[in-house]
């Protein structure tokens, strides 16, 4: 059976029923027939009072999701409601013409959704086995050994960011990141830029000389981006960097800076491995400002495939 990674809010969902007093209800997305606003895994908290969070479409089933919630806490039963294509209720349309399966689990397991934070938020994976009956089921490995499921969902842990460098581009790309809530360690040599950037969701530290701090810790969801003009700075940070595991690696500079880069690298370690360095960075060619750099950098992120994790 296919894993299914879960989008990044579905842990918000989740840490919201963990945290919250009031009995409750994770709706989760196990099916999806033709086009669908949501993929599969995509997770909605509802509360016994009625309060939500999350969405599991464009808006168009939120309301009545509440309402069968609210049935699925009544009865303590597992309920499954079909939406859009080969549904039964036809006074709801899914503007995108697909249809959706989506579980409502009363009362979920604290200790359950407390283990699901607790290992993500160690930056560890979570496998999730669901099934209509019995619930959902969790593991920390590879393991088949639960009753099968009607699909099985991969709860990963968010991405974050290591930044290095100084100037406008880093502190324009350390607050956009931070403006979407993502955790982030910001290390410049500039004492300056760091003192300014103190208010967003970050680490950071001050570079003495180019190196890599060796409190900093990587993992398969962690991206690596330099912001270097002096690029003599980059070669001791990317030789450690591309020997650690992450998700992106990627320094900032034009084409003739990227090549010199890589020139420099195998000159200074014929063996190491540059297949996972990109640059230029960016989507968008030959950008000329911060703000361009800033989203285009973060899109080209964003793009790469997640790993799930096991394997590392």
């Amino acid at each position: 059976m296919n894993k299914h990674i879960a989008p990044e809010d579905s842990l918000d969902a989740i840490r919201f029923l963990n945290e919250t007093d009031e009995q409750g209800v994770l709706a989760v997305i196990i099916g999806v027939s033709g086009p669908s606003y949501r993929p599969v895994g995509a997770m909605m908290a509802v509360t016994a009072s009625g309060h939500s969070l999350g969405t599991l479409s464009s808006g168009c089933v939120e309301k009545d999701i509440i309402l069968n919630a609210k049935s699925a806490l009544h009865t303590g039963k597992p309920k499954v409601v079909r939406y859009g294509l080969g549904s039964e209720i036809m006074d709801i349309i899914l503007p995108c013409g697909g249809g959706l399966e989506i579980l409502l689990l009363p009362t979920p397991s604290k200790t359950l959704m407390h283990s699901i934070v607790e290992e993500t938020g160690h930056r560890r994976p979570v496998l999730l086995q669901v099934h209509p009956e019995a619930g959902i089921a969790v593991s920390t490995s590879e393991d088949d050994s639960f009753a099968p499921a009607t699909c099985r969902i991969l709860m990963l842990p968010k991405l974050r960011f290591i930044l290095f460098g100084k100037g406008s581009e880093i502190t324009t790309f350390a607050n956009l990141v931070n403006s979407l809530g993502y955790e982030q360690c910001i290390c410049s040599p500039d004492e300056h830029e760091l003192s300014q950037l103190k208010h967003t969701l970050s680490s950071t530290i001050h570079l003495n000389a180019p190196r890599w701090p060796t409190d900093v810790h990587t993992d398969p969801w962690t991206a690596i981006l330099l912001f270097f003009h002096d690029h003599e700075r980059e070669p001791p940070i990317l030789l450690h960097a591309l020997l650690k595991p992450c998700h992106f690696i990627g320094a900032q500079g034009s084409r003739k800076t990227a090549a010199t880069r890589r020139d420099r690298l195998r000159t200074i370690d014929p063996n190491i491995n540059l297949e996972q360095l990109a640059g230029p960075i960016g989507l968008i060619p030959s950008t000329r400002d911060a703000k361009t750099l800033a989203v285009s950098v973060l899109a080209e992120v964003l793009a790469k495939e997640r790993i799930t994790g096991f394997e590392a």
